[in-house]
């Protein structure tokens, strides 16, 4: 048998989490034709996403003084992981209005604003090991082969062979902030379309979008006595994205099929946070970069975020 010293080890114990993951989404969508060279498309959806809860054996665990790691710790029974949102109606309007009517060299401008939820619980992974559904119980340089016949012990049997007992004490937590709400995009464009005879056209379009409330799961080993580990989500992180787009479009008749050339630029400016501060950021700033593009179309349907 194998022996010598584990530079890092763990033994765990899990359980099966039953979890209960509801959400509600509501969309409805109209076109007007205001003018015979003017219409305009508005929509507005709703998206609740309720409280995450599990359907048998604990619950999931809310913690207390989430924004203070050495007070970091768990809220007492019953309490809701997060409060669920009502208000997260997300409007969007999309105008499109024929400058020039001449026939096959028509001139159309489009511009469109969206605003688009995504669910708080995209982020949520938590694991049979963690509290309270099991325990694990984690060693740095100690003796192995493991010793099965003693429970965890830093000083009389630190290479214990068995999980430590499930426990609000030196667990491992993965926690959601009590606050957290749902992250948001703002997204826009502003696009002037040229046709160059029946069958192809040319276009130019700025296309952009903020991200804000973006999730971020941090990690931090032991960050007070009663902690093992954590692992916490909240809504640190925001996007910045911009492009130019030049497209070139040539309808194929004889084969019922349209290509597609795109040229642009784009630019993306994502902000994280800093892994060694709480909950301080860091920014990356995004630089100009080229893109090519031949496409060919691909059928799409039930687009659930598509904006007007």
């Amino acid at each position: 048998m194998e022996s010598g010293t584990l530079a890092e080890g763990a033994v765990s114990a899990s359980s099966r989490v039953p979890l209960v993951l509801q959400n509600l989404g509501m969309f409805a969508q109209d076109t007007w034709r205001v003018r015979p060279r003017l219409t305009l498309t508005y929509g507005l959806r709703w998206d609740i996403d309720f409280t995450p809860k599990t359907s048998s054996g604990p619950g999931l665990p809310a913690v207390a003084n989430f924004n203070d790691l050495s007070t970091l710790g768990i809220a007492p029974p019953g309490t809701p992981v997060f409060s669920t949102q009502y208000g997260n109606i997300a409007p969007r309007i999309g105008i499109a209005y024929q400058l020039f009517q001449t026939k096959g060299w028509e001139t159309v401008l489009r511009g469109g604003w969206g605003l688009f939820y995504d669910l708080a619980t995209t982020q949520l992974e938590i694991g049979g090991s963690y509290y309270p559904f099991g325990s694990t119980n984690t060693f740095y340089f100690s003796q192995f082969p493991l010793n099965p016949n003693c429970s965890y012990n830093p000083v009389s049997c630190p290479n214990s062979g068995q999980p430590v007992a499930v426990s609000p004490n030196n667990a491992y937590l993965y926690a959601l902030d009590p606050y957290l709400k749902a992250p948001h995009t703002q997204e826009w464009n502003f696009a002037v379309e040229q046709s160059l005879g029946d069958a192809q056209s040319f276009s130019a379009t700025y296309a952009g979008a903020a991200g804000r409330r973006l999730l971020v799961t941090e990690g931090y080993q032991a960050p007070n006595p009663n902690l093992q580990a954590a692992f916490v989500v909240g809504n640190y992180g925001t996007s910045d994205y911009d492009s130019l787009q030049l497209q070139f479009r040539r309808r194929l008749v004889k084969v019922c099929r349209l290509w597609r050339l795109i040229h642009g630029l784009t630019r993306s400016i994502p902000v994280q946070p800093a892994p060694e501060e709480w909950p301080a950021v860091t920014i990356t700033r995004g630089k100009w970069r080229p893109m090519l593009t031949v496409a060919l179309p691909i059928l799409t349907f039930g687009i659930r975020h598509r904006q007007p």
